[in-house]
């Protein structure tokens, strides 16, 4: 299912320069690895996105969140080692909930991989249950499925009852 995030990396890479070198072995850039939705909590010190792709010519990769390109910085560190491509936030903070985006391209093709980042205590839209979407999501499954409101009356639950592990909508 393709996201206005995706969208979004799509107008950003059209208004970017494309490489690519002529071969007869091209390939389309493919994600091997998928990003994995995180949930962490506040503050902490090292949030990490990774995945691995190939094709040929060496794909390029772009990070989004929300939809809008990052750049480095003190708080977001990109690396890049042949396949494996990693996304790092330091010293987590509820502004860095949201969706994180990789928009992978050469001159064959595109591929994109995205997953979200939680901080416990704050909900994935920063709203009460009656608004947020993990909780009216169209499965109808409501606030017990959401990590946020689960075992509350729609407030955000407390962080002790917030379930570990990774969320998944």
């Amino acid at each position: 299912m393709e996201t206005s995030s995706y969208f979004s990396a799509q107008g950003y890479l059209s208004s970017r320069e494309q490489e690519g070198t002529e071969s007869d072995e091209r390939q389309l850039p493919q994600v091997v690895e998928e990003l994995r939705d995180l949930q962490v909590a506040p503050g902490t010190r090292l949030a990490k996105f990774q995945l691995k792709v190939k094709g040929y010519p060496v794909p390029r990769l772009y990070w989004f969140k929300d939809g809008q390109p990052l750049s480095t910085s003190a708080h977001i560190r990109m690396a890049d080692k042949k396949t494996l491509h990693t996304l790092e936030i330091v010293s987590v903070t509820r502004e860095d909930v949201g969706q994180y985006a990789a928009y992978i391209s050469n001159s064959v093709g595109a591929a994109y991989s995205s997953a979200h980042l939680l901080v416990r205590g704050v909900c994935p839209e920063g709203v009460s249950s009656a608004t947020c979407t993990a909780c009216q999501a169209p499965s109808g499954r409501g606030p017990a499925h959401c990590p946020m409101h689960s075992g509350t009356d729609g407030r955000i639950a407390p962080q002790e009852r917030v379930p570990s592990g990774a969320w998944t909508p």
